[in-house]
């Protein structure tokens, strides 16, 4: 599969689009786990859908997800998530300046 990249547009079934806000992997080895989308509006929080919701990848990121199911996935709190699955943010590993170099691992960030 393709690496899924922070700022991609999110194709949803039936119509509609997000965009790919964060995209959460193990740092052993790289693996792109889950992906975080925005949930449309200032008010509603980001939400967390797995990685085999994506059944294509292209220029975009076309999920087996629809609008209305956005609103049952969880809600995304980078601290919190990440404590408990033990992954990493790639967001936020693009913005550390202490994160360890891991000889062979891609970490796909949208901009290099």
């Amino acid at each position: 599969m393709k690496p899924i990249y922070l700022g991609m547009t999110a194709c949803l079934s039936g119509g509609g689009t997000c965009h790919v806000m964060d995209v959460l992997i193990d740092p052993s080895d790289g693996t792109q786990h889950y992906i975080v989308l925005d949930a449309r509006g200032f008010f509603r929080s980001d939400v967390v859908a797995p990685v085999s919701a994506v059944w294509l990848i292209d220029e975009r990121v076309h999920l087996t997800v629809s609008a209305a199911d956005l609103e049952s996935l969880p809600h995304y709190n980078q601290t919190l998530f990440c404590r408990e699955t033990g992954l990493r943010s790639c967001a936020s590993v693009r913005h550390s300046f202490h994160w360890p170099d891991r000889a062979g691992v891609h970490y796909p960030l949208a901009h290099r």
